[in-house]
């Protein structure tokens, strides 16, 4: 079995939903071949590569190269494809509103925002325990008005299906329009920004709230500590495209469990116990049985 290096949101998602492909994926000596980029995937690369591009080059004296990122995001056999739906979803973007609104919020920030972030660090509890390495990649990270730290995702869901945007946004852009915020969302001013005071991120999307807690650790945060998860959720339905955005904090409780089940991931991945029925011939017959069936 291979040592894992760190763990990054994506495998502990991974982890939770199905432990014999993360297996398979990260810890197997047996190599499977990369699953193709597909358009969803290529769309959300192109719409990232365009979005930071076009922030970098406003807030900085020169932006990140959109044809370096196109490259490196995009894979070629959907780069035709990709860097044009990619560049339709980031024009209906600006044309939303949301982006202008983004705008303001990064010249108000304390600290010249970072975008496109790649950090490998070690997470260290206030408690003492310490030894896990956490990867994490955040769209963008700013400085509220007030001092807050603002963790920022964009999200690009349904353009080659449908999707409606998640409950408790604290803004929704329809066609140009800023439609108000949804029922479940109570507006709170905090630091600059008004949140959503009525719920946690992790009760909108428990994903969302894993991935953007580690972020904020990765960049400094302690467990449990206090911060702002921004996430523009770009969703599509028969053609047209609604913005949904979110402000909130996520739990302290949400985050201790989040921590625990980190280290309990770490150290069984150290120890080789990765299923919970765990012996090495059962590990043999899955990994046997998965990977024939991979190669069919």
């Amino acid at each position: 079995m291979k040592k894992i290096e760190y763990l990054s949101p994506s495998a502990i998602d991974l982890w939770e939903s199905n432990r014999l492909e993360f297996y398979l994926r990260y810890l197997s000596e047996q190599k499977t071949e990369k699953i193709p980029q597909t358009q969803p995937m290529a769309v959300g690369a192109a719409f990232d590569a365009f979005v930071k591009s076009y922030l970098t080059g406003l807030l900085r004296d020169g932006g990140m190269d959109l044809e370096k990122m196109l490259e490196n995001q995009v894979e070629e056999h959907q780069r035709v494809w990709g860097r044009a739906a990619g560049s339709q979803v980031f024009s209906w973007y600006k044309d939303s509103g949301a982006l202008a609104d983004f705008v303001l919020e990064l010249q108000g920030s304390e600290e010249r925002p970072e975008f496109e972030i790649e950090i490998r660090d070690r997470v260290v509890e206030t408690l003492g325990a310490a030894g896990v390495v956490l990867l994490g990649k955040p769209d963008a990270f700013y400085r509220s008005r007030g001092g807050a730290r603002v963790i920022h995702d964009w999200k690009v869901n349904g353009y080659c299906s449908s999707a409606s945007p998640k409950k408790g946004y604290m803004q929704l852009y329809d066609a140009g329009k800023r439609m108000g915020f949804h029922k479940n969302s109570v507006p709170k001013m905090v630091d600059g920004l008004y949140v959503n005071n009525g719920e946690y991120l992790e009760d909108i999307d428990r994903s969302w709230a894993r991935q953007t807690t580690i972020y904020s650790w990765i960049l400094g945060a302690e467990v449990g500590e206090d911060f702002i998860v921004s996430i523009h959720q770009l969703v599509f339905r028969n053609g047209k495209m609604r913005v949904g955005v979110y402000k909130n904090n996520v739990g302290e409780k949400f985050q201790k469990d989040l921590w625990n089940q980190i280290l309990e991931i770490w150290d069984r991945i150290q120890e080789g116990k990765i299923f919970d029925s765990d012996n090495e011939a059962r590990i043999r017959v899955l990994e046997d049985t998965a990977f024939s069936s991979l190669m069919r």
